[in-house]
């Protein structure tokens, strides 16, 4: 929560670093490259806090936040999405392994929650029938049992009555055929080095494969992967996204026209150029304002 200053601005120069907010703990002090300090809020509205602080250690090495938490110098890690690495925690005495909501979706911008074609060049001109040839080669079920709209289940907005093309390898092929791909097509896409992103995207590779489609994965540095897909490098895109849980911000920055990438507001890695309507819960208003 901060106040902004005219022209939108936020009021103070540090205020990234003194925020001021509603939670159970207040940030007290950052170490870069180390730590965030946090002390709990004795006058928070549900009531004091059971611990008196929190100390957010920045440790990106998977290997030394393992050991740092073998050796009891953290009491909760962030784990691998890696199913070897979840088995091999839950043989630690006293270590309980749990996955929390709200979940995390894999989503791109042209086919709800898993990859799909975005551009490419195309001899007959019919994008839509070969996007929609590219989805229809990918298997919900092998990627996400749960994936069933681009609004993840339990959040707010979430309806499975979406339309979404269902897995069918044989109309992938005739989709691909009439847009002048009788004999399949090779796309080359950026994706980052994160074992449970790059393990996903493999998946994807070889259920593309079925349908003729050959995906050449460019295995990029996390950072690298994000700076280029903001600059539109990668005609296929598979990009995994935590928010609050409700369908507004998935929609609005995945799916808004306003947020497709190399636009002054672009948010993440949209190329969608769709205007959701946003609505009140009040029958006959609706909401207006800008993306975020």
């Amino acid at each position: 929560m901060y106040r902004l200053e005219a022209g939108g601005r936020a009021e103070g120069e540090g205020f990234t670093r003194a925020p001021i907010g509603t939670g159970p703990f207040a940030l007290q002090g950052v170490t870069p490259n180390q730590s965030a300090e946090l002390v709990a809020h004795q006058a928070y509205y549900r009531g004091k806090p059971q611990i008196a602080g929190i100390s957010y250690r920045f440790i990106p090495s998977d290997a030394s936040r393992d050991l740092a938490f073998q050796n009891k110098e953290l009491d909760l890690n962030y784990g691998r999405a890696d199913q070897t690495w979840i088995n091999r925690v839950r043989q630690i005495p006293g270590v309980t392994v749990d996955i929390f909501e709200p979940a995390e979706l894999t989503i791109s911008q042209s086919q709800h929650h898993s990859a799909a074609l975005h551009r490419y060049p195309r001899p007959s001109g019919d994008g839509a029938r070969g996007q929609s040839g590219g989805a229809g080669a990918l298997a919900r079920p092998g990627c996400e049992s749960r994936g069933q709209s681009p609004v993840p289940r339990g959040y707010l907005g979430f309806s499975g009555d979406n339309g979404l093309l269902g897995y069918d390898v044989a109309k992938a092929k005739a989709l691909l055929a009439e847009a002048g791909y009788p004999n399949g097509l090779t796309i080359k896409a950026i994706h980052t080095q994160l074992p449970e992103m790059l393990n996903m995207m493999q998946v994807v590779q070889q259920q593309l494969r079925r349908a003729g489609i050959t995906l050449d994965l460019q295995v990029v540095e996390h950072a690298t992967f994000h700076q280029q897909i903001r600059q539109d490098l990668s005609p296929l895109v598979y990009y995994a996204a935590a928010r609050f849980p409700v369908a507004d911000i998935y929609l609005s920055q995945f799916f808004h026209g306003r947020s497709i990438v190399k636009t002054p507001t672009a948010v993440t890695n949209s190329h969608i150029a769709t205007r959701p309507m946003r609505r009140s819960t009040r029958p006959g208003s609706a909401l207006t304002g800008r993306s975020n």
